[in-house]
């Protein structure tokens, strides 16, 4: 395997993720890659996030030259060897899952636990545009945009005092009175929003038994607001476990924000590169493979036949190798500057003669410090 230099940091290991929201950060990830060291044009980068109703966007910006480099990702999944490479980079995004972070009743006017989860089925559209053929034509089983995900929702109980959008073959909103017991408030804009129905039997009468979903959009007594929020901007859909369903007003059931990338989250990262300060701690660590060298028992560093090799490993990205006798004779210097953290010396002398059995010193000079050690060479 490779050996990386002294005080050597991936570009990976670098991220740090940045959250300037009033609730929790996203559970995402963003795992660049160096892809080609010749390429790259900064040294430091950063991914936002952008959300419209109909898709959450990610970007990524050179914190360098201050410029988008790529724009309007939607890339969150899938094999990270087809995500774009830009500027000698491979950034990796990934999402949260889409799922919330808890669900259940938060507040009881009663002594019981009346609100409790029946069936949850996840984003409501996937499970109905199957229904709707124009509509999985042309969206397909989508289900948008982070916005109305990530936020967490009150159901809060007050009898039937709330207009809401029916669903029946496919999403249909109507505009007479369909009432349900429960506002709904989205508390990360402190909003009370809307709420559709699947009512399985048709019979314009809210059941525990029946679906409802989370409209994201504004609340509305006066008519459906389904031309304005279809299909964008329908959320959860769930239905109560009706063998404890018997709320009381106050009574309330929260489904808490899925943890999704969002506009209030951000990743840093720098590519890869040194710390110079680690490097100097590493310059200990510096050592010579094989040690001894046996002259029939070295193919751990030689690749071809009749070759006498030994390997300075873990040493610095750039650095002066002089190897001497135990006299004090300078027997040869290696100028290592190729950035990796591995050198080879093929045993000869600056002479080009092959040197004899015996102990050697070694002597490594850098920006980082100096460090100075021994070998064997024995044939």
């Amino acid at each position: 395997p490779a050996n990386d230099p002294a005080g050597f940091y991936d570009a990976a290991g670098t991220v740090t993720h940045e959250y300037a929201g009033s609730e929790l950060p996203s559970e995402g990830e963003v795992i660049p890659v160096v892809f080609d060291e010749d390429a790259l044009q900064g040294a430091q980068y950063r991914v936002v996030f952008e959300d419209t109703p109909e898709q959450t966007y990610w970007h990524l910006i050179n914190e360098t030259t201050g410029d988008t480099v790529l724009v309007d990702q939607t890339k969150i999944t899938g094999d990270p060897e087809l995500y774009e490479v830009v500027q000698g980079l491979r950034v990796v995004v990934k999402d949260g899952d889409r799922v919330p972070r808890s669900y259940g009743q938060t507040a009881f006017s009663g002594s019981d636990t009346t609100l409790s989860m029946g069936t949850f089925y996840g984003p409501g559209l996937p499970y109905f545009t199957y229904l709707d053929p124009l509509f999985y034509e042309t969206y397909g089983k989508d289900v948008f945009g982070n916005s109305h995900f990530r936020s967490t929702y009150e159901l809060r109980y007050t009898g039937d005092s709330t207009r809401a959008a029916w669903i029946a073959d496919g999403f249909f909103g109507t505009d007479y009175p369909y009432w349900v017991p429960f506002e709904v408030w989205n508390t990360a804009t402190n909003e009370r929003v809307s709420l559709a129905v699947h009512d399985f039997e048709g019979d314009d009468d809210w059941d525990p038994y029946d679906l409802l979903v989370v409209v994201n959009y504004p609340y509305d007594s006066t008519a459906t607001v389904t031309p304005f929020a279809y299909p964008y901007y329908y959320s959860w859909m769930f239905g109560f476990d009706e063998t404890v369903y018997n709320p009381v007003v106050g009574d309330v059931f929260t489904m808490q924000g899925a943890p999704l990338n969002g506009p209030d989250d951000n990743f840093a990262f720098k590519v890869d590169g040194i710390n110079a300060a680690t490097a100097a701690v590493n310059l200990k660590d510096i050592r010579v493979v094989p040690n001894p060298y046996f002259a029939h028992y070295s193919a751990m560093v030689e690749t071809g036949e009749g070759e006498s090799v030994v390997e300075f490993q873990k040493i610095p990205d750039r650095c002066t190798i002089r190897i001497y006798t135990l006299a004090g004779d300078l027997v040869t210097t290696i100028s290592h500057n190729d950035g990796t953290g591995a050198a080879r010396w093929d045993l000869l002398s600056e002479r080009g003669l092959l040197v004899a059995s015996g102990i050697y010193i070694y002597h490594v000079e850098s920006p980082y410090g100096e460090h100075l050690g021994r070998f064997a060479i024995i044939k």
